[in-house]
């Protein structure tokens, strides 16, 4: 299996207003078989948790929706759907530690940047 890593730009453009700029990255981390995303430079606080708490709300929480909203689906469906919610909820327990971190720590008007391998906060 191949060990290395890889860091992609998400966009050439200054800033999409998706979060998309010259400054998000999707870093592979293939040792550990994990998948992440990056931005460098400062987020606002309410910024930062949105991204944190995205992936659990997009693969966990809105699957499970997905699933009582729709009772006719195939059990494999079901299953696979099953499977990709706990998987992500198991793996987001370091975001969801966090961003209780960060909601105990920061204020409201902080801003918050990840350098040198480690997140920073700061006031506005």
């Amino acid at each position: 299996m191949p060990t290395s890593n890889a860091i992609v730009n998400l966009s050439s453009e200054r800033d999409t207003g998706w979060g998309l700029s010259d400054r998000s990255r999707v870093v592979v981390w293939l040792a550990r078989l994990r998948v992440g995303v990056y931005y460098e430079g400062d987020l606002t606080r309410s910024r930062w948790l949105a991204m944190r708490a995205a992936p659990f709300l997009l693969l966990s929480l809105a699957p499970a929706f997905f699933l009582l909203g729709s009772p006719g689906l195939s059990l494999e469906a079901e299953a696979a759907l099953s499977l990709l919610m706990i998987l992500n909820a198991l793996g987001s327990g370091g975001d969801a530690l966090a961003v209780l971190l960060v909601l105990r720590q920061v204020p409201p008007s902080g801003r918050l940047r990840f350098r040198d391998g480690k997140a920073r906060w700061s006031r506005s």
